[in-house]
């Protein structure tokens, strides 16, 4: 073997060694890469359920309150009508029990002044 042959063997193997070196560097770069992203994914990921979990709880809320606020303005409003029904009622009995107020008062005020005028009670 020449010495140009040795040095072409020698040359070969460092090459071959290199290409070793870098094949072995690119794959674990890819690999690292590929874990990066997948992380990087997963963080994203977590962070846009993040925003979504708080806004559908934002809309939840917006949601219970606007419900609660519809049923207050019903209740007030039964209770209003239940109020006013009740004062008529009210009103209603004392005009019907009140003799000066009453349609019948007047027939009775009549019969009284008849009885006072005749000396006859009238109750």
């Amino acid at each position: 073997m020449a010495a140009s042959e040795i040095l072409l063997a020698c040359l070969l193997i460092l090459a071959l060694g290199a290409f070793g070196v870098v094949l072995f560097r690119y794959v674990a770069r890819k690999s690292e890469v590929a874990t990066q992203v997948q992380t990087q994914l997963e963080k994203w990921r977590e962070t846009e359920l993040h925003a979504l979990r708080q806004q559908y709880h934002e809309m939840a809320q917006q949601e219970a309150a606007v419900q609660l606020q519809h049923w207050r303005q019903e209740l007030e409003r039964d209770i209003q009508k239940d109020a006013i029904d009740k004062s008529r009622t009210v009103t209603i009995g004392s005009v019907r029990n009140h003799p000066n107020l009453s349609l019948r008062g007047e027939a009775d005020r009549r019969l009284r002044r008849r009885g006072a005028d005749d000396g006859v009670s009238t109750l």
